[in-house]
């Protein structure tokens, strides 16, 4: 089980990597830099890995929501942290005079449907009867 779930968080970083690298650079103009869009790609991963171990929903959904909503709101909170905002580039970016509660809520309003909607569909292959 835990080199399945390896391989999962693995290729899941891979292409979740990929796909917000060309967000980035084609529609923002700005390639990020540093390790946290990684990282924040490796937290996203591994909470929809770990909801894949049960079969329940509400468990999936239970597990992926958290990680991805810790994932985008501390990618953004290290990336406000750092002295150079150049230096760490965020998986999202907002707006630098927001109030915390505006970006929690749109971080939050962004998450459930994530969170939901990715669940609800199987990605595993139905055993022939």
């Amino acid at each position: 089980m835990l080199p399945r779930l390896l391989l999962a968080v693995f290729f899941g970083t891979i292409i979740l990597n990929i796909a917000i690298f060309s967000y980035d650079v084609l529609l923002i103009h700005n390639p990020p830099s540093g390790t946290l869009v990684t990282a924040t790609c490796m937290l996203i991963a591994a909470g929809y890995a770990l909801g894949a171990l049960k079969r329940s929903i509400l468990w999936k959904i239970m597990t992926s929501g958290p990680a991805v909503f810790l994932a985008i709101a501390g990618s953004w909170w290290l990336h406000l942290q750092t002295s150079d905002v150049t230096l760490l580039s965020p998986f999202f970016y907002y707006g630098y005079n927001w109030p915390w509660l505006q970006t929690l809520l749109v971080i939050i309003l962004m998450t459930v449907p994530m969170a939901t909607l990715c669940n609800l569909v199987s990605l595993v292959p139905r055993e022939s009867e």
